[in-house]
């Protein structure tokens, strides 16, 4: 599909890597990241793409009627880059917000959430889970091997993570929503119970993993956890740690976001362009599908 000409607009590292990777099957132009390696074209306001790529779009922000979005190079206007693609051209970002979705539908254009792809969420886990056991081994007084973890939730990040804390030599115990889960968590070897997390179950861990977006680990939760635990929470804004009330009581939370970004960004970058190649094929062919 060398005929087919991509604009992306590059929001940290992981995105340079995406581009590269997307260059081998496409004319691809990048935006808002300074200085281009060879194998991609500049930006040009009247290039006319097939295309639009657009990075994490949850630090977006409107003024006076415009709206602008983060990039490596700060904010690039959103406008700008619409105005330079094709009529109707899909358009593919991740973590919109109403408004900026809304701007994009308004001017013709489709969006898709490319991080609600299936198969990018489930290969993401495992960058995420690797971050996560990073983060640990740099923050822990002790060694993580010997230590208990407790893992809340047990989608695919938190089955990562079960795995991985597990062959670092750490005690797993994974808290669930549901009975199946619950024996698929024992199925896997980790000991586990149904939340909440509460005075019986809370005691003894070391570490603390929360991958559910809603809010498990509110104030009553915290204070039964002991005091010198590690919390890293994987979940999506707000997370689901009350970080306030953990100030309050002196425990170290961290809310680690965009961990695959940071931790493994060429292999990340891989698989944004991986999933967008799939789902521009898939986007093409209904066109023309359509059109037929």
């Amino acid at each position: 599909m060398k005929d087919k000409k991509l604009l992306c607009a590059v929001g940290d590292k992981r995105y340079i890597y995406a581009c590269s990777e997307l260059a081998k099957s496409f004319r691809v132009c990048a935006a808002g990241c300074g200085e281009l390696p060879e194998d991609l074209l500049p930006f040009s306001k009247d290039m006319k793409a097939d295309a639009l790529v657009l990075p994490l779009l949850n630090s977006a922000e409107h003024r006076d009627g415009r709206h602008f979005i983060r990039c490596m190079e700060g904010f690039a206007d959103l406008g700008e880059l619409l105005g330079a693609l094709k009529d109707n051209a899909p358009v593919f970002g991740a973590l919109a917000d109403r408004e900026t979705e809304n701007y994009i539908r308004s001017l013709g254009h489709s969006f898709t959430d490319c991080f609600k792809d299936e198969e990018l969420i489930r290969k993401n886990a495992l960058p995420t889970a690797e971050a996560a056991l990073e983060i640990a081994m740099q923050k822990l007084e002790i060694t993580v091997s010997g230590t208990k973890t407790l893992v809340i939730g047990f989608g695919r990040v938190a089955r990562e993570c079960a795995r991985l804390f597990g062959a670092a030599g750490s005690e797993v115990t994974c808290a669930v929503r549901r009975k199946e889960a619950l024996s698929e968590a024992e199925l896997a070897g980790h000991k586990a119970f149904l939340l909440p997390v509460d005075r019986e179950n809370a005691k003894g861990f070391d570490i603390v993993i929360n991958t559910v977006p809603a809010l498990v680990l509110d104030k009553d939760a915290l204070a039964c956890l002991d005091g010198d635990v590690l919390i890293i929470d994987l979940a999506s804004k707000p997370g689901g740690t009350d970080f306030p009330a953990a100030k309050a009581l002196g425990l170290k939370a961290l809310h680690a976001l965009a961990l695959p970004g940071k931790y493994a960004p060429k292999s990340a970058g891989r698989y944004i362009a991986q999933s967008i190649e799939r789902l521009l094929s898939e986007n093409l062919t209904g066109r023309v599908k359509d059109e037929t």
